[in-house]
């Protein structure tokens, strides 16, 4: 390699280099938090806090009757599903044409 050729490619890497670096500052300095005591936005979060307790109290309230899976009528239930039969999957040379090769069953392997 020539030594222009050389120079060029260290000039590019270290561009790309300063690139990526002033990239992840500018990241860095995009996810910091900023923090304001306007009564707004403290009125906003406690706002959105009640509304959280009232949903995890409405939750809280729930319950599940799980005596239905204990049940001899849910248990003697069955299934009316037929197998899947086997059916081709693959071939045998993937960087072959089109038509030159055999499949290969997936349950020979």
């Amino acid at each position: 390699m020539s030594g222009t050729a050389k120079n060029l490619i260290v000039i590019l890497g270290l561009a790309s280099i300063a690139l990526a670096g002033y990239y992840f500052y500018q990241q860095q300095s995009a996810t910091t938090l900023t923090t304001t005591s306007g009564d707004e936005s403290l009125e906003q979060m406690l706002m959105k806090t009640q509304v959280f307790i009232a949903r995890r109290q409405a939750l809280d309230k729930v319950t599940v009757d799980a005596s239905l899976f204990e049940d001899e009528r849910f248990r003697s239930l069955r299934t009316f599903t037929r197998p899947l039969a086997d059916m081709p999957v693959g071939r045998s040379d993937p960087f072959a044409a089109t038509g030159q090769s055999e499949i290969i069953n997936s349950t020979a392997e």
